[in-house]
């Protein structure tokens, strides 16, 4: 029978509660905890209409990979006037331009770039139609037409095209291009014939928005000659109807 003597049995016990003290520590640390990167999506955002919304998805990872959960992410705008977020992420478009939308975690950052171009989809008249003037003179008001994007919000500096499609007559501008309102306008000068024959046609410049028709009625000046046409120099019996 072999004794182990009492230094080699001490020795023995410190190693094992070492292996113990190693396979029962805790696993967690730097790299389990800590933010290492985020991931933002969609990367793009591309707006056609002012108030447009869309909600960005941000993903916090640590050095594993691993999604973490409760860390505090931090959302701001480069540019408010073209493009604001909310802190859950979600983007309105405000305006024209284009601006980046930062989320932020500790020391690291990505960045969704957002595009706001809004697109004529709506036309329609505001001022203007249906009026009355005498033939070949212009109309006391122009006609105005408004151009706006598909939420309803208007759009300046869009090229607006006017042409005459009935009646004759001549326009103070084939173009023109829409305010900060998003209105653009020209007066009608009629043409030589009289009735509701005149119209004119507003559509905006190289897209496919319904063309707006205006209409206006000619009135006949005062007569400033009178002319002979047929009857005279009849014979006829006294007491008798030519």
């Amino acid at each position: 029978m072999r004794f182990i003597t009492p230094v080699r049995a001490v020795a023995l016990l410190m190693a094992g509660w070492s292996i113990v003290a190693v396979g029962c520590g805790d696993s967690a640390g730097p790299e389990t905890s800590e933010p290492a990167s985020i991931t933002l999506l969609p990367s793009e955002v591309t707006f056609d209409a002012i108030g447009a919304q869309e909600r960005l998805d941000a993903t916090i990872r640590n050095a594993r990979g691993e999604a973490l959960d409760g860390v505090s992410l931090t959302f701001t705008s480069s540019d408010d006037n073209v493009a604001t977020v909310t802190q859950a992420g979600v983007v309105t478009s405000v305006g024209a331009g284009d601006a980046d939308v930062i989320a932020t975690v500790e020391a690291l950052s990505r960045t969704a770039k957002v595009t706001v171009t809004p697109v004529p989809a709506v036309g329609f008249k505001v001022s203007g139609d249906e009026q009355e003037a005498l033939v070949a003179t212009a109309l006391a008001e122009p006609f105005v037409v408004q151009v706006n994007d598909r939420l309803g919000h208007p759009i300046p500096a869009v090229v607006v095209r006017f042409e005459v499609t009935g009646g004759g007559g001549s326009l103070s501008a084939f173009e023109a291009t829409a305010d900060a309102n998003g209105q653009a306008s020209t007066v009608l000068t009629l043409g030589t014939l009289a009735g509701p024959v005149h119209t004119v046609t507003a559509t905006a410049a190289r897209r496919s928005v319904t063309a707006v028709e205006f209409t206006a009625i000619g009135l006949p000046g005062p007569p400033v000659e009178l002319q002979l046409v047929a009857g005279d120099g009849q014979r006829q019996p006294v007491e008798t109807t030519l």
